[in-house]
Order: C-alpha cells, then structure tokens, then sequence
C-alpha cells in the first residue's frame, strides 16, 4: 500500500484550498468585516 493521497484525493484537496486561498484573499481585502474600521451602515 502507498502512502499518502491519491491523485483524485490530491485535486481535491488543491481545489478546496484554491477556494479557501481566494475567499480569505476577499476577506482581507474587505475592510467592513473589521471591527472599527470603515464600519458604517
């Protein structure tokens, strides 16, 4: 048996972090989530 992912679970893996990556790229880059900062409704 061969350790480690296959290459199906491996492009999994890279696709949910490639969305995680850009979701958090957004959100950091989206001041209204911080408190005190540009928080105005």
């Amino acid at each position: 048996m061969r350790n480690g992912l296959n290459r199906w679970e491996r492009q999994d893996l890279d696709a949910r972090y490639d969305r995680l990556e850009r979701r958090i790229r957004f959100e950091r880059r989206d001041d209204n989530n911080r408190p005190g900062r540009g928080h105005r409704r």
